[in-house]
């Protein structure tokens, strides 16, 4: 009974996690056509991607746990640093795209605001060496 119970906590777990993985597909999409979304909607879906990329990151926390343990092939090793990679270009555009807001942190007293071009930039060269 225990094992039914964990099993079917399993696929429910699998369903959130393939759920989230769509929904960032999706505004991956809506992100990339800002010509017909606008500003607004932009920054919206950006904040949809970003809460859904950290959700991604908390459900998937055993992967960083197995990050020391095992032997590490080239594969394992490219993996790994595109991940890692990814991670933080991630944070940049989030952090980016949070002191860039004119519309959903227009109201944060941030002073400092940043370029966001330069994370873009390196996102789109990580992502075209992939």
């Amino acid at each position: 009974m225990d094992t039914g119970r964990r099993r079917c906590y399993l696929k429910a777990k699998m369903k959130i996690k393939m759920g989230i993985d769509f929904l960032m597909t999706v505004l991956l999409f809506l992100l990339m056509s800002y010509q017909i979304t606008g500003q607004e909607l932009h920054e919206w879906f950006g904040t949809g991607m970003l809460v859904l990329f950290l959700l991604h990151n908390i459900l998937n926390i055993r992967w960083y746990g197995s990050l020391f343990k095992g032997k590490y092939t080239l594969l394992r090793t490219m993996q790994t640093l595109i991940n890692i990679s990814v991670l933080i270009s991630m944070l940049c555009l989030g952090f980016s795209g949070v002191v860039m807001s004119r519309h959903v942190f227009a109201g944060l007293p941030i002073q400092d605001r940043w370029q966001q071009r330069e994370p873009c930039t390196w996102r789109h060269l990580i992502g075209d060496l992939c």
